[in-house]
């Protein structure tokens, strides 16, 4: 649930980036119709990420919305972590081999933290444990 501007903020930062992660993936892809959305797409998500980053950077200026957003990050985190699916996933090896993407959940996923974590830590907060709350790991 999307209950303040604060979790508006983390949607797009965090969740509307993993978005951003799935329209590069298809870029060249073997299947049409995701090659052919995965430009859009792209620009999209990109912007929607930044302007998530964006608020979050006010947010945090003030001491109750940084302590907002370092409470609302315990949700957003896992969250965002699970979008990207199991890593064991068959399927996921199947799309990898076929071209419709190029890369695996846990890449995805590890690309996303290792690009991700920095800006949340720009930010000044801290970053929850990657397993914390996970449904798919």
């Amino acid at each position: 649930p999307l209950d303040c501007w604060c979790d508006v903020a983390w949607f797009h930062m965090l969740i509307d980036r993993v978005g951003l992660y799935v329209g590069i993936e298809w870029l060249g892809s073997t299947y049409e119709p995701l090659a052919r959305v995965s430009d859009q797409l792209e620009k999209e998500e990109h912007f929607h990420a930044t302007a998530g980053f964006k608020f979050l950077k006010q947010i945090v200026k003030d001491p109750d919305g940084k302590k907002e957003a370092q409470e609302l990050l315990h949700k957003w985190w896992p969250a965002a972590l699970d979008m990207f699916g199991r890593s064991d996933s068959k399927n996921s090896d199947i799309y990898v081999r076929w071209g419709i993407k190029g890369k695996g959940n846990a890449e995805l996923r590890a690309a996303y933290i290792a690009d991700t974590v920095p800006l949340i830590e720009q930010l000044g907060l801290q970053v929850p444990d990657h397993m914390a709350n996970r449904k798919y790991i």
